[in-house]
């Protein structure tokens, strides 16, 4: 469904990972430098072997769990990472995002 159409629903769209949005200017304006921040917990302490499998994220140990934290541009990159704790067998507790966040500034629009 479109934007502005009779049934007033608007177009849904993906989100980055966070579910799904209302299509609005707001989503409009994003590009591709739109990324999300997302919080990852896995159970244990990782080593440095296997935090090099995760160079897009930064790692913080807290109570016996690693804590992976990053900006992906899109839901492929997380799914990415996921697969990657997967394969090496790890324990996920937690996966939390934040807002999509963009460093382009918006743009005009006119009704």
């Amino acid at each position: 469904i479109a934007p502005g159409s009779p049934s007033g629903y608007g177009r849904l769209a993906r989100s980055g990972g966070c579910g799904l949005i209302r299509y609005d200017q707001t989503l409009a304006a994003m590009d591709s430098r739109t990324t999300t921040k997302y919080k990852i917990r896995v159970r244990g302490l990782l080593s440095d072997r296997l935090l090099s499998a995760f160079p897009e994220m930064d790692a913080r140990i807290r109570n016996h769990e690693t804590v992976l934290t990053g900006e992906l541009p899109d839901q492929s990159a997380l799914h990415g990472v996921l697969g990657r704790i997967e394969a090496l067998g790890l324990e996920l507790l937690d996966v939390r995002c934040a807002r999509p966040r963009t460093d382009a500034q918006p743009r005009n629009f006119r009704s």
